[in-house]
């Protein structure tokens, strides 16, 4: 299907972006305890963050990788079995791969804003509110998309297979009839 390869694409493109937020976050705790020299302090706590960090940067990507777009077919064909209607699973799911256009350009907003509030330390009352909307948004765009598309999908299927308003029939009105006469 020619429409899932490129919504892997895409996907996998948004994922390379998407890495960019955290390895940044990385690199600055690595530098920030390196410059102040955490790594000499007896705890290991610092031995043991850089390593857990690095793991799980390792551990996410790869399964990401190679099942994200699964996971998702898996998930349309669940909204299929509840919200699909008529429409023939194969024209849901071309429309939900097609709908994953938007995965580059939203992992490159979120990225961007994830670095705007990392950067600029932007965290507590209002910055947090105020980047957790624009962080909703953006995943807003994406499965708001999807919906959307799988919304008109399922009009089109509907006006396809209904009976024109002319040609239903109409029951005749029954007519009351006295069974004192």
């Amino acid at each position: 299907m020619k429409a899932r390869h490129e919504a892997t694409q895409k996907f996998r493109v948004a994922l390379i972006i998407g890495t960019f937020a955290p390895a940044f976050e990385y690199l600055a705790f690595l530098r920030e305890g390196i410059q102040n020299r955490y790594y000499e302090l007896e705890d290991g706590f610092f031995e043991s963050y850089a390593l857990g960090g690095l793991l799980v940067l390792l551990a996410v990507f790869p399964p990401l990788w190679y099942f994200g777009i699964p996971v998702i077919e898996r998930a349309a064909i669940v909204f299929h079995v509840l919200l699909g209607g008529q429409v023939p699973r194969e024209k849901w799911l071309e429309s939900t791969f097609s709908s994953l256009w938007t995965l580059p350009y939203a992992s490159l907003m979120g990225v961007l804003t994830w670095l705007v509030y990392s950067v600029f330390l932007l965290g507590g009352w209002p910055g947090d509110v105020i980047f957790g909307i624009i962080a909703n948004l953006i995943g807003a765009w994406c499965y708001g998309t999807i919906f959307w598309n799988w919304h008109i999908l399922r009009r089109q299927y509907h006006r396809a297979t209904a009976v024109p308003r002319a040609e239903r029939v109409q029951a005749e009105p029954q007519r009351c009839t006295n069974v004192d006469d």
